[in-house]
């Protein structure tokens, strides 16, 4: 009973000492990165821009971005666990502006490719647009037929844009049927959130003995300014030749057809000219015998009024 009471007594006088020792680790480790990135828990701004640091993207998700060309937010926060460390955090919006000024030509049952691997303009603005791991659909978003906007509604799309992750690629194709050529103004600026990067900038103490974190987290867009043509060509409609087992080379054929027609009246045409006249060999050649025929006939007839 007496070696149960000495325990109790030993780890009752040994347990606050434990708890001092842990506090002044974690205190330590604080101060040897004072970046953030030993510290669980921080604001929720500086966790965000902390897990994409360097300028990562996540995912190419788009926002609705402020216009202005930078903007800068100073806030401080606690630390959640109640340390007496806090962060302020500085945020900058930097914007890159591309103008889209090539025009978008869609024909109808056929596929527009927009390629990953291309980096013009064009190709980044549409780009934008498209998420290789699924389908979206575009309207109209205005009366003015102006600008496109996503819709979650096929029925009032306009536009189908399929992702294909495996190629590389996504594939628009028109919705709306259309019975004629249609073209359309785009003008609209969308905008797509490409990354942060969070920069430590020191810390200090506030009257309290508090300490503070200072860094800066800017945040990165891609302005697309369209500033083109939209146009919709109608499928135009191809009637097969019956003998012909290539639809697709329906029109191709009967220009070959005629193409040979032409080329035999050509040459029909280049043997009259070198002979100067147009009429058929054979008709001369009859007009020929008869005359052959007409004068022996007359020699022979003579002859006979001789004797």
């Amino acid at each position: 009973m007496l070696a149960v009471l000495l325990a109790l007594c030993m780890i009752f006088t040994l347990l606050p000492a434990a708890v001092f020792a842990a506090s002044e680790e974690g205190a330590a480790g604080i101060a040897k990165n004072p970046g953030g990135s030993g510290i669980d828990n921080l604001s929720d701004s500086a966790a965000i821009a902390g897990s994409i640091a360097g300028g990562g993207s996540q995912n190419g998700s788009d926002v609705a971005a402020n216009d202005g060309s930078d903007t800068a937010v100073n806030g401080v926060t606690d630390i959640s666990g109640g340390s007496g460390v806090r962060v302020d955090t500085m945020v900058r919006d930097n914007y890159t502006d591309c103008d889209v000024t090539d025009a978008i030509n869609i024909t109808a049952g056929r596929d527009y490719i927009i390629d990953f691997s291309k980096d013009d303009n064009l190709s980044l603005a549409l780009r934008s647009m498209a998420d290789l791991d699924k389908t979206k659909y575009y309207k109209f978003a205005n009366s003015d037929n102006n600008s496109l906007v996503e819709t979650e509604n096929p029925d009032e799309a306009l536009l189908k844009i399929v992702g294909h992750k495996d190629e590389n690629k996504a594939v628009i194709t028109l919705v709306q049927s259309i019975d004629q050529d249609m073209s359309f103004d785009l003008k609209f600026m969308r905008t797509q959130y490409t990354g942060a990067k969070l920069t430590y900038m020191g810390m200090t103490e506030d009257e309290n003995g508090n300490q503070i974190i200072h860094e800066i987290r800017d945040d990165y867009y891609t302005r697309y300014h369209f500033n083109c043509k939209l146009n919709l060509v109608a499928a135009a409609e191809v009637n097969p030749d019956p003998g012909n087992t290539d639809p697709g080379n329906t029109d191709q054929g009967k220009d070959s057809n005629a193409a040979g027609r032409t080329d035999a009246k050509a040459q029909k045409s280049d043997s009259a000219a070198k002979t100067g006249d147009d009429a058929s060999p054979l008709l001369w050649a009859g007009i020929l015998l008869l005359a052959a025929v007409s004068g022996g006939t007359a020699v022979l007839y003579r002859r006979k009024a001789k004797n």
